[in-house]
């Protein structure tokens, strides 16, 4: 499962929740979003693309934990620091846990979680690609290790 903050500009006006620029991103790394439950913190984008406020991310929380316990991820990538925070707020600050393992509960369902870098921000800011994928990458050793979700948990949404 993958989660970011919201829905882009780029993909909210087709009804995805990943750009497709950040959708080729993840596939550079082996991760077909297709074969990957992606959702978001808030189910709308914010005004002029601002980070969503804790009243707007309260009221979709059940939204996503409702998601969270219907598929039963064994992993989750939490796309950026915005998400690791509003995930797991208590965890380290995302440059000491990026790329890491880390069980929790979220949903009521036990995971683990892996901060990475929002591929969003690896499609604006290309210098932030060595950091994404390659041999040693966090990204590319979940991808390795995903188990895709079938077409039934997909269908439930």
């Amino acid at each position: 499962m993958l989660i970011g903050v919201a829905p882009t500009w780029r993909a909210e006006g087709d009804g995805r929740t990943l750009s497709a620029a950040a959708t080729a991103i993840l596939d550079d790394v082996g991760i077909d979003a297709s074969d990957v439950f992606t959702t978001t913190l808030v189910r709308c984008r914010p005004p002029g693309g601002r980070a969503p406020t804790d009243d707007e991310i309260a009221s979709c929380r059940p939204f996503l934990d409702e998601e969270i316990a219907t598929i039963a991820p064994t992993r989750v990538l939490a796309l950026g620091s915005f998400v690791t925070r509003q995930i797991a707020p208590d965890a380290p600050a995302f440059g000491a846990w990026h790329g890491l393992e880390r069980p929790l509960e979220l949903g009521g369902h036990r995971t683990v979680v892996v901060p990475v870098l929002d591929p969003e921000a690896v499609a604006q800011v290309p210098s932030l690609a060595a950091s994404f994928w390659g041999p040693s990458s966090p990204v590319t050793a979940v991808a390795a290790a995903a188990t895709p979700v079938d077409d039934d948990q997909l269908g439930l949404f």
